[in-house]
């Protein structure tokens, strides 16, 4: 006999004699939704699984799960999400994991809020995933010691219900000290445990040890290694490490056949990180043919951060694409939105300038600048600064102005200070204080600074005159390609040194300094040289 057929008899008689059974009859409705036993009657079978989810609440789970991803039946996400939502009614953890999956699909903090807490009811339940994920994010988001120690306890507790990718990230934590004291041998025993049970993250924490020389001596070979297994499992960080390697012109592992390979395989499934990889390859020229129109394309449908930031620059420099701040600034916001703190200086760059003092977007320009500086971008001071020493939407006070560029610490921010000295800006002028913060914007690598201190030497206005200690600032301006610093050096030294100074000249001349092509035409028709 069909073993179809006697399991059909079997299970039809045993429902007929308990029809209260909720897994016979999710069952049933299986065999007649996916045609197995019976002829495929799509209809009967959901209705039969809404039977069983009387008894059996995983199967409004299951039917949540076919409706968004559109298995068997049409895709349709309002059913799915209202039969997740039953389901969690009835106490099934499953639908508690699957509804947090659905909130962090668009990710504000509300919806974060909101999986956090499906995760935790699950917890409660005893589900395993739920605890890798809820672990996961207690270390992935802006975590403390607390944080880090629920993640270990949950990562642990999944690890005895043989979740293997909570044993990775017991690993990991030993690898990072999170919580735990860091031990790399640990880490490495729980990683090879992980791996045994087949853990993605497992392999894809090694393979980055054995890059990384980790465990003594880079092995790249035993990271691809890794890296292909994690793959296999459809583990797309993995793919993406695999991409970075094969694409690397300067490894012994170049490979551009396999780099496009694995980029075709994210590419199928609309990875957003492939998609921005992609559309920026394109727009550059890299591994592919140059194709500005089509990398713009794959960059505005990849909703990665990454992309809007990328496209924010493009528009708002004028490079490749025509220059337009507006489209910049729309590009920057969605990149913030997605957490991306330097599309929020970018849009808020763009917000502090005057003719965007009326953009319905103004208002957001300092929550901007704060969520900035909170996800650690320095850069916010800088604007901060900015916004006191111009009155941009706040009063003009050059002493918060000051203490925020010195928070900011970049050597722009050392420059302006330096000016509110050297100009008395806010402040009584005071030459010595001004040269102290350009000489800290030098230390920086700023050639602006360095410039300014050159011109305060040479010409002794403020200070004694000091030829050497010009001659030393232009030298450092030269050297980071400030062209016009060999013309000045020439002046310098044609005055006491005419064979060096003419050789400072010459340089200029070479690189087109029109400064110095005058000079030389000037003296070569006095017959100086």
């Amino acid at each position: 006999m069909n073993k179809s057929i006697k399991y059909k008899e079997v299970l039809n008689k045993y429902i007929t004699i308990n029809k209260s059974d909720g897994l016979g009859l999710f069952q049933l409705g299986l065999m007649h939704l996916y045609g197995k036993g019976y002829p495929q009657d799509i209809k009967k079978g959901i209705s039969l699984i809404e039977k069983a989810a009387n008894h059996y609440p995983f199967a409004y789970t299951f039917l949540g799960i076919s409706f968004l991803k559109g298995k068997v039946v049409r895709k349709n996400k309002k059913k799915g999400l209202a039969y997740l939502k039953k389901a969690k009614f009835s106490g099934d953890s499953e639908a508690l994991v699957q509804l947090s999956y659905l909130y962090l699909d668009d990710v504000t903090p509300d919806n974060y809020e909101k999986a956090i807490q499906l995760l935790s009811e699950a917890v409660d339940k005893g589900h395993p995933l739920a605890m890798l994920y809820k672990g996961i994010f207690l270390i992935t988001s802006p975590s403390s010691e607390e944080s880090y120690r629920k993640a270990y306890e949950l990562f642990a507790l999944a690890d005895e219900l043989k979740n293997y990718e909570a044993t990775a990230f017991l690993g990991h934590m030993y690898e990072n000290g999170y919580f735990v004291e860091k031990s790399i041998s640990k880490a490495f025993r729980y990683y090879l445990k992980g791996t045994s049970g087949g853990s993605a993250f497992a392999h894809y924490f090694l393979a980055n040890m054995y890059r990384e020389g980790t465990l003594g001596e880079i092995n790249i070979d035993e990271a691809i290694r890794h890296y292909e297994y994690a793959s296999v499992n459809g583990f797309p960080h993995a793919m993406h490490e695999l991409i970075d390697i094969y694409f690397d012109k300067g490894s012994s592992k170049y490979n551009l056949l396999l780099g496009r390979a694995y980029l075709d395989k994210l590419l199928e499934i609309n990875d957003p990180i492939a998609l921005y990889k992609y559309g920026y390859f394109l727009v550059k020229g890299l591994h592919f043919t140059k194709n500005i129109k089509l990398g713009l394309k794959y960059l505005r449908k990849s909703n990665y951060k990454e992309s809007y930031l990328y496209l924010g620059k493009l528009y708002s420099l004028g490079s490749v694409v025509p220059w337009n701040r507006h489209m910049a600034l729309d590009y920057f916001l969605e990149g913030a939105k997605l957490g991306c703190a330097d599309s929020m200086i970018g849009a808020a760059r763009i917000l502090t300038w005057s003719d965007f003092k009326n953009n319905p977007n103004r208002e957001k320009l300092f929550s901007l600048i704060y969520d900035a500086i909170e996800l650690g971008n320095k850069d916010g001071y800088y604007l901060l600064g900015r916004c006191y020493q111009y009155g941009i939407d706040v009063e003009v006070d050059y002493q918060k102005a000051k203490e925020y560029y010195l928070l900011a610490g970049d050597q722009f921010a050392y420059q302006n200070v330096a000016l509110f000295y050297l100009k008395g800006w806010g402040f009584e002028k005071d030459v010595q204080t001004g040269i102290s913060y350009l000489k800290k914007g030098v230390e920086k690598g700023s050639v602006s600074c360095s410039n300014m201190l050159a011109y305060i030497y040479t010409t002794g206005e403020d200070i004694p005159q000091d030829l050497d200690e010009a001659e030393k600032y232009l030298h450092f301006s030269a050297s980071n390609g400030y062209i016009r610093a060999y013309y000045n050096l020439a002046k310098i030294y044609l005055e006491k040194d005419k064979e060096k100074g003419l050789e400072y000249l010459l340089k200029a001349v070479e690189l087109k300094d029109i400064k110095a092509i005058k000079l030389y035409n000037e003296l070569k028709e006095k017959g100086e040289i």
